[in-house]
């Protein structure tokens, strides 16, 4: 079994009774700070900006922009939502990932989650699957990756948020191969934008790119199956 497969097994098939207590008790605590930041993140320039820009793409409202009151679908309530979480910069940090895990992982758990009506176990299982996929590309990739010039919010981050929005929307292991695939080429972010608002849009760039890859591949879009081991692959 190649890499990808084993990471597309683990989404599709890790349960919530899998999860470690302590896990699941830092994830609450997670969601909980993740929205605070985001909601002070919305009073920001950057935050007045990027909801402007959501709610004038006229999208179908599926899905709530925090602090705004806009609703929009739910790759773009994530775009605006990422983007508020990181404006200031207060939001989760881990390493080895040297990135924002919650402010891409969140705003996709509260999107599809509000579209689809899940529930609260879900969001928190797909939360801590699609961090567990950004933590282990971290311990592959970093620090060459960090010192090459990439911001891993937004590049790590983007497989991180398909992984979880393909366990949000139940894609099968096939399907989430093929969204891990896609989103290997939806990945971007570059630490020369450090310090504009381009690197909190890094976070919500990642989140609208990891449902819109899990939500092409239910529609049946392809990609490679090969995406982390592929000679000419993410990695």
């Amino acid at each position: 079994m190649e890499a990808t497969e084993r990471v597309a097994r683990f989404i599709v098939d890790t349960a919530y009774e899998d999860l470690p207590q302590e896990a699941i008790r830092l994830a609450r605590q997670a969601f909980l700070d993740c929205i605070g930041v985001t909601l002070a993140g919305a009073a920001q320039d950057t935050g007045q900006v990027i909801a402007r820009f959501v709610e004038g793409e006229g999208a179908a409202p599926r899905a709530t922009v925090l602090g705004h009151g806009v609703r929009t679908s739910a790759s773009l309530a994530a775009l605006a939502n990422g983007t508020m979480a990181h404006a200031l910069d207060f939001d989760d940090t881990n390493h080895p990932m040297y990135g924002h895990p919650s402010s891409q992982l969140v705003p996709v758990a509260l999107a599809l989650g509000e579209e689809h009506h899940l529930s609260g176990r879900e969001a928190l299982l797909a939360y801590l699957v699609g961090f567990e996929v950004d933590v282990k590309l971290s311990r592959a990739m970093n620090m060459p990756h960090y010192l090459a010039g990439w911001h891993a919010t937004g590049v790590l981050g983007t497989m991180g948020s398909a992984a979880a929005a393909a366990r949000l929307l139940r894609l099968d292991v096939p399907h989430t191969e093929m969204a891990l695939g896609i989103a290997g080429s939806l990945a971007g972010g570059v630490r020369e934008n450090l310090g504009s608002m381009t690197k909190p849009l890094h976070a919500g760039n990642a989140a609208h790119n990891g449902i819109k890859a899990a939500q092409l591949a239910a529609h049946g879009f392809t990609g490679t199956r090969a995406i982390l081991e592929g000679r000419y692959g993410f990695c």
